[in-house]
């Protein structure tokens, strides 16, 4: 990739190694990612097993390559639990997150494809789809040979503009919104013709959020590949078992940040910072209001998968009769979606009520 890179090129990303991908720290990343994984594993199931519409033969592939595939990731996932195997084997843990990272990003589409097989939407809606797939998977290829264009002009070294630098990026950021809400208002227009409005809308709701996964996971991958390159190019960048306070370590030694110095990506891992911060309890750069926004899609897909699993389990007890699957699947994302922004704002309230005591 780089044949005359120098150590000093990628600082930036060494900080990066050390803090936001810290070996210790990424089992929560791989948690998650497993629980998501056996989400959408288990909806696929359910579904084909129960929606009497869903009867398309390649599900039974499909569902048979979920279940192999999240066999491998949960054993992986312990694997990567265990301490001393976490900063042992850090290059095949790099390996391991950043390919889940990218089977993440493609996997909830699944969803919106046994939604369209069951209440029978058109078949078009599949074309639209792939394209936005396709889409997504060229910002990832875009994505990552500016991130190489980016180190080899220097912007990592210490004191460089860093790896996004979004302020003077717009169209990075844009085009792809552009891209996908014209595929959606392509796919909206078309399907007006041959069915309901109203329930197409629903679908390309639920679509949207499988978008923003699939292309912001675009965005932030380039930096676990260069991450991944570094700790096999330079020693560096594995992180001694010993320094179990490396992030903490880093952070009182480094300069204060300026305004905008923290990349969305730091945010995204820290829920509770997010919240603290946009009530201004912590000192320094103030959470985006996107930061906020992805807190909420996090907790808009915690409480979809609770709601899912409860609707399993009373579903295999016979406590409720099945009918309509993707109905009810919809309308647990919907009250996913309440609920954590219910809670978001009751959190919201207490801090600014926090605020407002150490004040006095």
């Amino acid at each position: 990739m780089f044949h005359r890179l120098q150590e000093e090129q990628v600082a930036k990303l060494k900080d990066v190694a050390y803090e936001r991908l810290y070996p210790g720290s990424i089992y929560i990343f791989l948690w998650g990612v497993l629980f998501a994984s056996s989400a959408v594993t288990a909806i696929t199931s359910f579904a084909f097993n129960y929606s009497i519409y869903i009867n398309a033969s390649y599900w039974e592939t499909v569902i048979t390559t979920n279940y192999v595939l999240l066999a491998i990731q949960a054993i992986g996932t312990l694997l990567f639990s265990i301490r001393k195997i976490m900063f042992k084997f850090q290059r095949i843990q790099m390996i391991f997150v950043s390919i889940l990272s990218l089977k993440l990003s493609l996997e909830f589409y699944q969803i919106f494809y046994l939604i369209r097989e069951d209440r029978g939407l058109p078949s078009m809606l599949d074309t639209g789809v792939l394209v936005i797939i396709a889409g997504g998977l060229i910002y990832l290829l875009f994505s990552t040979i500016r991130a190489v264009k980016r180190v080899k002009q220097g912007h990592l070294r210490s004191g460089g503009e860093g790896l996004y630098q979004f302020q003077h990026s717009k169209g990075y950021v844009s085009l792809p919104i552009i891209f996908a809400f014209s595929v959606l208002g392509a796919m909206l227009a078309r399907a007006n013709v041959e069915t309901a409005i109203g329930e197409v809308a629903q679908v390309l709701l639920f679509l949207l959020a499988m978008i923003l996964i699939q292309y912001g996971i675009a965005m932030a991958w380039p930096e676990f590949l260069l991450v991944t390159y570094c700790k096999f190019r330079f020693s560096s960048f594995i992180v001694p078992e010993e320094k179990i306070n490396q992030s903490k370590r880093h952070r009182e030694t480094k300069k204060v940040r300026t305004k905008d110095s923290y990349p969305l990506t730091y945010w995204v891992t820290k829920p509770f910072t997010v919240l603290r911060s946009r009530a201004e309890l912590i000192g320094g750069e103030r959470a985006p209001f996107l930061a906020l926004f992805i807190v909420w899609l996090q907790g808009t897909l915690l409480f979809f998968v609770i709601f899912c699993l409860l609707y399993l389990r009373n579903a295999m007890q016979g406590a409720i009769v099945v009918e309509n699957v993707m109905d009810d699947v919809f309308v647990y994302l919907f009250l996913g979606g309440v609920v954590s922004i219910i809670l978001i704002g009751f959190a919201r309230l207490m801090l600014m009520f926090a605020r407002k005591r150490k004040t006095v």
